[in-house]
């Protein structure tokens, strides 16, 4: 794939809203999906150029690429946080039922729990900074 296409692959998924790691990691991934397009039609008989041409036609423009990679990325987005809520929910479920007599253990789970979302939250804002600034 010629370099103006990554740019604008590259671009579709910053406008999109992907993380700088995955737009990296997308740009890799197509780059090795076309270089093994290119191999298995070399391998029929195809020169490099017809190769390199039957690629990019069975690849599609920039733009679609992206816009499937960031719908999928989205989704697997979404399905860890509802993980995540299902997982809490579950918990607060077993902490309703373990203290049933003792309300005042329910509130200091409700509040660790709390302080525990909002202390990795802290801590994931910091990485990124560091990491992306």
């Amino acid at each position: 794939m010629r370099s103006a296409q990554l740019s604008r692959f590259r671009r579709s998924l910053c406008s999109a809203g992907l993380p700088f790691f995955q737009v990296r990691r997308a740009v890799s991934e197509l780059v090795d999906h076309e270089n093994d397009l290119i191999d298995e039609a070399i391998a029929a008989g195809l020169t490099p150029a017809e190769a390199a041409l039957d690629a990019e036609q069975r690849i599609g423009t920039p733009e679609l690429i992206a816009s499937g990679y960031a719908r999928q990325f989205k989704t697997a987005q979404a399905a860890r946080g509802q993980l995540h809520v299902a997982s809490m929910a579950y918990v607060l479920e077993w902490a309703d039922d373990v203290c049933a007599e003792q309300p005042q253990n329910i509130i200091r789970w409700g509040v660790a729990l709390a302080t525990g979302a909002l202390c990795t939250a802290a801590f994931m804002g910091a990485l990124h900074a560091v990491l992306f600034a």
